[in-house]
C-alpha cells in the first residue's frame, strides 16, 4: 500500500508518486501457511528542482560567444548544457560560440543536493552574421577613400562601422578618407554590426592596403656660379616615374621641362624651387641656392697714346674684380 490509493500486489514494484510529500508505505506478507507479516516505512517524495534559463540576446550570433545563465531556487550540485548542435556544457553560467546558425534547441539539466533530476528547453535563433567588405582608391597621394562593400542578411541592417586604418587612425563613417602621414603598407581593418529587433551581430574583414609613396625629388645645375648673361641649365631627377615637372626660379620665371635652361636678368643669390608630382598626385620638392655673379669691369690704358710707328707702346689693364687670367 503506497499511501497515495494505490497498491500492488507484485514482490519488488517500482511506483512513480505524483505528489511530493511523506507517504507511510506498508508491505505486508502471507505465507503458505497463512501467516502474515506487515512492516511500515516512510518514504520522501521530493518535487523536482524549479529550473530555468537565460542568455544574451543582444549578441546572438553565429561565431560569437553567447553568455547562458542557470536559474534555480534549489540547490542544485550539476548543471548540464546540450546546445543543440552537438556542443555541450557544465556549470551554472557558460558561453558557447555557434558555427552554424538557425534554431537551435537548448537543453539545461539539474539534478538537486536530493538527487531529482529536471530539464528545460528552449529554442533559440541563433542569427546569421553581415558580410564585411570594402575596396579602396587613391584619391591623392597617400589619402585614401576607403568604400563600404558589406552586405547584411534578409531582415538585418548595416547599423555601424568601426575602421581602424593601421596607422592609429579610426573611424566610424561607412565611406571614409584617410590621409597617411608616410607611404607603405597597412593591415586596415572593418568591423561591421548588423541590427535585426535589438540583436546586433558583428562581423570583421582585414586587407592589405598600399599606400603610395611620396617620389622624391633632386636637381643639380652648372655651372655654379653663373655669370650674369650665361645661361645656368637645370637637370631635374627622381627614384619614381614623374608626369609633372615644375620649376620656380624666384625671379618669376618658371619652367615645365624637366631639364630646363635660364638666364637670370640680374646678379644675386636665387631661391630656386623644383617640384615634381607622380602619376598618384603626389608631389615632392626640393631648393637649393643658385648664385649669379656679376661679369668684371675691365678697362684698358694706352702710353703713349697716339703711339708712333715704330715705337713701343705699353699697355695697362684694370678691373675692380679679382682678376686671375688675362688674355691679350
Amino acid at each position: 500500500d503506497f499511501d497515495d490509493g494505490n497498491t500492488s500486489t507484485d514482490l519488488n514494484p517500482t511506483h512513480a508518486y505524483t505528489m511530493p510529500g511523506l507517504y507511510n508505505v506498508m508491505f505486508a506478507f502471507v505465507d503458505e501457511f497463512g501467516c502474515r507479516d506487515t512492516v511500515y516505512h516512510t518514504v520522501y517524495v521530493f518535487e523536482h528542482p524549479d529550473v530555468d534559463f537565460d542568455y544574451s540576446t543582444s549578441a546572438i550570433c553565429l561565431n560569437s560567444g553567447i553568455d547562458f545563465f542557470g536559474l534555480s531556487t534549489d540547490v542544485i550540485v550539476l548543471w548540464e548544457w546540450d546546445f543543440g548542435d552537438g556542443g555541450i556544457g557544465f556549470g551554472q553560467n557558460t558561453t558557447h560560440t555557434y558555427t552554424t546558425y538557425g534554431a537551435m534547441p537548448v537543453t539545461l539539466t539539474v539534478t538537486a543536493d536530493n538527487g531529482c533530476v529536471n530539464s528545460i528547453t528552449k529554442l533559440i535563433f541563433v542569427a546569421e552574421p553581415p558580410t564585411a567588405d570594402f575596396t579602396w582608391n587613391v584619391y591623392q597621394c597617400d589619402s585614401m577613400q576607403f568604400t563600404d562593400l558589406s552586405t547584411a542578411p534578409s531582415g538585418f541592417f548595416l547599423v555601424q562601422w568601426e575602421w581602424d586604418f593601421g596607422d592609429g587612425g579610426t573611424s566610424n563613417q561607412q565611406n571614409p578618407g584617410h590621409a597617411y602621414a608616410t607611404g607603405g603598407t597597412y593591415d586596415v581593418q572593418l568591423v561591421v554590426y548588423a541590427d535585426r529587433m535589438g540583436i546586433i551581430c558583428p562581423d570583421s574583414i582585414t586587407y592589405e592596403v598600399e599606400v603610395p609613396n611620396r617620389p622624391t625629388v633632386y636637381f643639380s645645375w652648372n655651372p655654379e656660379p653663373t655669370c650674369l648673361g650665361d645661361v645656368t641649365s637645370f637637370f631635374g631627377t627622381s627614384g619614381g616615374v614623374i608626369v609633372e615637372w615644375y620649376w620656380d626660379f624666384n625671379d618669376g620665371n618658371f619652367s615645365y621641362e624637366q631639364n630646363p635652361q635660364h638666364t637670370f636678368a640680374g646678379a644675386g643669390t636665387y631661391d630656386v624651387m623644383l617640384f615634381a608630382t607622380d602619376a598618384n598626385g603626389c608631389t615632392d620638392s626640393t631648393l637649393h641656392q643658385v648664385n649669379v655673379v656679376d661679369v668684371p669691369d675691365v678697362a684698358i690704358t694706352v702710353d703713349p697714346n697716339p703711339v708712333c710707328q715704330g715705337e713701343a707702346a705699353s699697355f695697362t689693364g684694370s678691373s675692380s674684380a679679382v682678376i686671375n687670367t688675362w688674355l691679350w
